[in-house]
């Protein structure tokens, strides 16, 4: 029975592997290019490389915003392009419970 159980959960994270493996390998691999990308682009141009990428940000950030708005989360703060850091621009929101956090809650 022990052997049963086992065999099928090295079977269900083998196939998530399979499923999902390569899409989070993607990811993190974007990332890395993104993060190169932008020390490249701050180091040649400057504080101007920001204001380069100030137009693609507020899409970026307006998309998160419109995603509340869809979704009826309530919209805290909602700043499109404001370069702080390492953060450009940002949505801060409610956060409502989700399905996990659901199910995980104790009775």
């Amino acid at each position: 029975m022990i052997g049963y159980i086992a065999a099928a959960l090295v079977r269900t994270v083998a196939e998530w592997l399979l499923l999902f493996g390569g899409v989070f390998a993607l990811a993190v691999a974007l990332w890395f290019v993104s993060q190169a990308i932008r020390g490249y682009g701050a180091g040649l141009l400057g504080r101007r490389y920001y204001y380069l990428v100030a137009p693609g940000v507020a899409c970026h950030e307006t998309g998160h915003a419109l995603g509340c708005v869809l979704t009826g989360t309530k919209i805290l703060e909602f700043v499109p392009f404001r370069p702080e850091g390492n953060t450009l621009g940002y949505v801060n929101h409610e956060v409502r419970p989700g399905l996990w956090q659901l199910v995980a809650r104790p009775k």
